[in-house]
């Protein structure tokens, strides 16, 4: 049985003494570590299998960092794309048809918009104004987030937020739209990769839209 006490000194003096093993090199070419493939190998062999290991982690990690800033750079000229046919629109509904038009082609997105305003009114089959008092709870705590919100959602959650059918879509984002505090809309996206709203995505192009559409929204709202 193993002497946890022991192995704490052991441990201590090792570490105070960063240079054991340089004036006792003999040492190393005793000591056997017990390997789940190999049996036992020296502590050489550990060092470099660890050494290894960590290489051939820092790669990976590499690889998924430039494999994610492809992926948002792809997603931000969409977006690019998205806004600049959404702006042309210079009434209500050229607007509306371009911010449908714009999310279909540009983005590739299942969507819904969701407006807070005095009066019910449906805009388009994807379009509703909504009443505040007639928002789900559920709706207004989404309002809390300064930021948009990634990732998959309930069966639930998909039917507050979308009004049309969703089965094939993986992954989400909801974006708050704001004016300081006021509320303004709720912009739903939806896509069929499970992987485009991943919550590891980076959302300043998301942000950036919120900004754009915190203007152009009222802009383009009949009172």
């Amino acid at each position: 049985m193993r002497d946890a006490s022991e192995e704490l000194k052991v441990r201590k003096y090792l570490k105070e003494n960063p240079d054991f093993f340089v004036h006792n090199e003999e040492v190393l070419t005793e000591l056997k570590i017990p390997h789940q493939e190999k049996g036992t190998i020296s502590l050489i062999e550990k060092q470099l299998e660890i050494s290894k290991k960590k290489e051939r982690e820092a790669q990976q990690q590499i690889v998924r960092f430039f494999k994610n800033a492809e992926e948002n750079a792809d997603i931000f000229k969409r977006s690019q794309r998205f806004l600049r046919e959404a702006i042309l629109g210079d009434s209500q509904n050229q607007f509306f048809e371009s911010l449908h038009s714009a999310t279909h082609t540009h983005l590739q997105c299942d969507y819904s918009l969701i407006i807070i305003g005095r009066n019910e009114l449906e805009i388009s089959s994807s379009i509703l104004m909504k009443n505040r008092t007639s928002l789900s709870k559920y709706n207004l705590e989404l309002f809390k987030s300064n930021s948009p919100i990634l990732g998959p959602l309930s069966k639930k959650q998909r039917q507050e937020l979308f009004f049309q059918k969703t089965e094939k879509t993986k992954s989400f984002a909801v974006i708050p739209i704001k004016d300081n505090q006021k509320k303004i809309a709720l912009f739903n996206l939806g896509h069929e990769d499970p992987e485009f709203f991943s919550h590891r995505k980076e959302t300043f192009f998301l942000e950036f839209l919120a900004d754009m559409f915190s203007v152009l929204i009222p802009k383009n709202i009949k009172t």
